[in-house]
């Protein structure tokens, strides 16, 4: 809405733990749940689409999930077999 007709990549965490006042011990939330919370906290703070943005490596980098695969034998092969 802020964007409109602009993709970007970012990063997100797939489990989070959030305080509040209505669960003062934390809830864990996990998956796509975990990725919207974090995407409005962020709006919360400010921040944009842009303080969050990776770069995806090339083929031939080391994969960002520091597994020390290339990323084209990580990620990159599952992607394209989806």
């Amino acid at each position: 809405m802020s964007y409109p007709d602009q993709w970007i990549l970012t990063k997100r965490y797939n489990e989070i733990c959030v305080v509040d006042l209505f669960h003062p011990h934390g809830i864990i939330l996990t998956g796509f749940t975990a990725v919207v919370v974090n995407h409005e906290i962020d709006h919360l703070y400010g921040k944009t689409m842009y303080d969050s943005q990776i770069t995806r490596p090339q083929t031939n980098q080391k994969c960002w999930c520091n597994s020390g695969y290339k990323y084209k034998n990580c990620h990159l092969n599952k992607i394209i077999k989806s």
